[in-house]
């Protein structure tokens, strides 16, 4: 098995979720490698509207498949909450404090794609959207709705949770 260690602390909003350790665990006879850029850009025809978007290439670089994010994601599921509220705030803060962004949030296309991101980096635990619901009140300029995730199976990741002494 491989592992990537990946360690936060704090707790999940409206759970009794305390994380205090999590780690990313591959194995490695069944691991897809996490989809690069240009092959998300391919994987359906609107993503294409992002494709030259630097600032699209950073957020699902840098947001949307960094681990601790996608584990945060994986605990909003279990709360029952959309995944995107987990993330939503660092995407705006991005584009807000981004010189040269170049990605329009107020577009439904870009807010649509950045949607599918999400949806591919749950892929590999064995998540998938199956219903549409309103975003919690102020947590998004932006977005009004996200899709609601549950686990479907055929995972190639897991995450494992353990409480180890200190």
């Amino acid at each position: 098995m491989y592992s990537e260690s990946g360690v936060t602390s704090g707790s999940i909003p409206n759970t009794d979720i305390s994380v205090l350790e999590l780690t990313l665990t591959s194995n490695f006879q069944k691991e897809r490698r996490n989809m690069d850029f240009e092959d998300f850009i391919k994987t359906f025809s609107a993503c294409s509207i992002v494709k030259v978007s630097r600032s699209a290439e950073h957020i699902y670089y840098q947001i949307i498949w960094s681990e601790s994010n996608r584990i945060k994601m994986v605990g909003y599921i279990d709360a029952e909450l959309p995944p995107l509220v987990a993330i939503i705030g660092e995407i705006e803060s991005y584009c807000k404090a981004t010189p040269h962004n170049d990605l329009d949030l107020g577009n439904p296309v870009v807010r649509q794609t950045i949607g599918r991101m999400v949806a591919c980096s749950l892929e590999p635990f064995g998540y998938t959207a199956y219903k549409k619901g309103n975003m919690p009140n102020k947590k998004s300029k932006f977005f009004k709705s996200a899709s609601h995730y549950r686990y479907t199976g055929g995972e190639s990741h897991k995450i494992v949770r353990s409480i180890e002494p200190v």
